[in-house]
């Protein structure tokens, strides 16, 4: 389960919101809220409107495998729409909308952000992605529109790709959100963990006494509040305020049921009898003067330790070197003064040998020294232990015969890649990565190739040449290869191989246990279809000799996918429930 922060105050707000736009708006965030919270791994962090300077997200997902994932709620119903359009625009009863350019404010606002505070480089504009949901909107219904009808197959998936759903909220969420991504596996190539906890703590402050968002911003009150302030001081035979009399328009910041919290003092104080106590707001700027001294206190008492540490470890240092002269210094006094009294003996072989061994690093040894003789160059040295991951590697490494200077491969050394692809256009500061324009090779701590994304086809990397032959579940990579060739990516961080848009999921015994057909790359097959149909209770054999190879197989969860339309089988693997939304399933 992943980390949540800040969904108190979302259900805090909820609860006091009454019916209508808003409430609606927080009823769909929280709907969404909580199928992230049921279906993304532990290793995730959702902060629901995360604390940014200017545009708020209405969610915000932080993940190694996914990025920083933007999430735009529109709990729109189908009447509320009017017309879905192939760019991503809506034509909504209430105007034209662009959900997902929207999110264009949030990602740049983003950027800004961890570039200013953190002094990142310009690849976190590769972390960050964004899709918008529809949690009350079924996929259905979307594909039965009449003008979504019209589009081809390409505008759907490319549409979809993006756009969720309300049936998309189940447990094959957090694949599909990584499928959205162009550029997965890249956060921890710029950010560690550690890091990565700070920025969700800055963004994600819990404390309900802090501005609130959106209803009641920093220097906000409710509209409420501000009229009945406003109507309690008239003078009789005033013209009291109504809702319907604060019209003006305010920033873009504040919502429509906000007003500025100065503009209530004023008009607070304006109607108040002269008699009266005027109420303002100097309490801050009073505490802040009071406060000034302390402020000053605690910095000189940082620098003063700072100071005084330093002065320490440079005392020590000294110390330590006056300390190790004077050692020496008596010592030797001590050898010549007890040479002068007591002769001293020869030393023994044992003696000898003892002290060659102490002192062999630094001595030159001849090259034709008989081996016996140098029995002391057995120094105890330590290499650098496999993990699992680079033992794999070492079991799959291709033939010695694709480690030619045309390509560099699995396992090949940097000094490899370099004769072959020439100098990177960049080299990672924050991991072991060289870069060739949108091209990167990850290295492991040996400083061989463990992985590789080859973005613009600029690698010369090879694993082997396809054979024409297929591959199904179970399959090994070399299988794999044989059918496909050199995959396009292999991914750092889970074992997964990509093929342009197509991946191909392994187990921990590198076999094959999933697929994603996006663009029909792949040649997979399970069986090929014979002209039957299936129902409930059928097994996978009989929705094979049905529908054929499935485009897709969740890794995720038991659930076959045929282009949009999906089937999902029990433990026993048998049909338990399915969804025909492009009307391609032969059930009966």
């Amino acid at each position: 389960m992943p980390k949540i922060l800040r969904k108190e105050l979302l259900i805090n707000l909820l609860n006091d919101s009454p019916y209508g736009n808003t409430k609606k708006g927080y009823e769909g965030e929280l709907k969404v809220l909580n199928a992230l919270e049921n279906h993304l791994p532990s290793s995730s962090t959702v902060i629901w409107d995360p604390i940014f300077n200017k545009y708020k997200p209405d969610l915000l997902v932080i993940d190694p495998n996914i990025g920083f994932l933007i999430v735009e709620v529109k709990n729109w119903s189908q009447s509320f729409v009017m017309n879905f359009n192939k760019n991503g625009t809506v034509l909504t009863s209430d105007g034209q909308k662009h959900p997902l350019g929207q999110t264009d404010n949030y990602i740049n606002e983003l950027n800004s952000f961890l570039q200013s505070s953190q002094n990142y480089s310009t690849d976190i504009y590769r972390t960050i992605t964004s899709i918008v949901i529809f949690p009350d909107f079924k996929k259905v219904d979307f594909l039965n529109r009449p003008e979504v009808q019209g589009w081809t197959l390409t505008t759907r998936e490319s549409f979809l790709k993006n756009h969720f759903f309300e049936d998309d909220l189940n447990p094959n969420l957090f694949q599909k959100i990584r499928n959205s991504k162009k550029f997965p596996d890249q956060l921890l190539k710029i950010f560690s963990m550690e890091k990565l906890e700070i920025i969700s703590s800055m963004l994600g402050v819990e404390s309900l006494t802090s501005p609130t968002p959106k209803v009641l911003e920093g220097n906000t009150v409710p509209k409420l509040q501000f009229i009945e302030s406003n109507n309690k001081n008239l003078p009789k035979g005033e013209n009291k305020l109504d809702v319907e009399s604060l019209t003006s328009p305010f920033p873009k910041i504040l919502e429509e049921n906000a007003v500025p919290k100065q503009q209530l003092i004023e008009s607070n104080n304006k109607r108040l009898p002269n008699k009266g106590v005027k109420k303002s707001s100097n309490l801050l700027p009073i505490l802040f003067v009071i406060s000034l001294p302390v402020i000053f206190l605690v910095i000189f008492i940082i620098i003063i330790t700072s100071f005084i540490n330093s002065w320490y470890d440079v005392a020590k240092t000294h110390h330590s070197e006056v300390g190790y002269q004077e050692s020496h210094d008596n010592t030797v006094i001590s050898l010549e003064s007890t040479r002068n009294v007591v002769p001293l003996e020869p030393p023994s072989s044992s003696t000898v040998l003892e002290d060659k061994l102490n002192n062999i690093e630094n001595e030159d040894i001849p090259i034709d020294t008989p081996v016996e003789s140098v029995i002391s160059e057995e120094k105890t040295f330590t290499t650098p232990l496999a993990t699992d991951k680079d033992e794999k590697e070492a079991e799959f490494l291709p033939n010695s015969s694709l480690s030619s200077k045309e390509f560099f491969t699995l396992g090949s050394t940097k000094e490899e890649v370099e004769s072959i692809m020439g100098t990177p256009t960049k080299i990672s500061s924050y991991s072991n990565q060289w870069s060739y324009d949108f091209s990167t090779i990850e290295f492991n701590d040996q400083d061989l190739v463990t992985a590789w994304t080859d973005y613009d086809q600029k690698l010369k990397v090879s694993l082997g040449d396809s054979k024409g032959s297929s591959f199904t579940l179970d399959s090994t990579k070399q299988q794999v290869i044989d059918s496909m060739g050199t995959p396009s990516s292999i991914s750092l961080y889970s074992n997964q191989w990509t093929y342009d848009l197509s991946t191909i999921d392994f187990n921990d015994s590198d076999l094959v246990v999933a697929w994603t057909d996006y663009d029909q790359k792949l040649n997979t097959n399970l069986g090929d279809a014979i002209g039957s149909s299936f129902s409930l209770g059928s097994t996978k054999q009989q929705v094979i000799d049905s529908m054929g190879t499935p485009t897709s197989i969740s890794l995720y969860s038991n659930q076959w996918s045929y282009d949009f339309s999906t089937i999902d089988f029990s433990e026993n693997n048998q049909v338990i429930g399915w969804s025909d939304f492009d009307g391609k399933l032969k059930v009966k």
